[in-house]
């Protein structure tokens, strides 16, 4: 039996044909009939300026505007200031008390842009965050471009 492992030392035409079809090699097709969308450059870099200026602002509402009602915030912070062990909330109120919270312990919060990187879907902002520790955020959009997930990250 020829594993993954083995195939990807191996030349294309020693590898079994039976072992490059996709079920085989525990890979997923894309099958959705939903057009798959790169994000738009101007869009990205809208969504980011707009992100951080809300953020800036500490204007709770306009930041919650970017999002959708039911969306998920996953976060190692949220461990820490909402207590929540799965670093996991769902929706504007979880997460609206969370950022409130944070605000409120991190008055002089600003944001400093670094990058914007695009992806299907999705964009990554790389960022200066919290007392200047860099931070990248992925936001996963909805088909009405509202975050749908989003994914903190930060340096140790």
């Amino acid at each position: 039996m020829v594993n993954l492992s083995t195939m990807l030392c191996m030349p294309k035409s020693a590898i079994p044909n039976f072992a490059l079809k996709p079920d085989n090699l525990g890979v997923r097709l894309h099958t959705s009939t939903t057009p798959i969308k790169i994000m738009d450059n101007t869009f990205a870099e809208h969504f980011a300026a707009d992100w951080i200026s809300s953020w800036n602002a500490h204007d709770l509402d306009r930041i919650l505007s970017h999002y959708e009602d039911d969306f998920e915030m996953t976060s190692p912070v949220i461990v820490q200031i909402a207590g929540e062990p799965s670093g996991m909330l769902i929706g504007k109120s979880a997460v609206g008390a969370y950022w409130k919270k944070a605000l409120a312990l991190i008055p002089d919060l600003q944001f400093e842009l670094l990058s914007v990187l695009v992806g299907v879907d999705s964009i990554i902002i790389h960022y200066k965050g919290a007392r200047g520790h860099l931070a990248s955020e992925v936001f996963h959009f909805s088909q009405s471009q509202k975050v749908a997930r989003a994914f903190a990250h930060y340096v140790p």
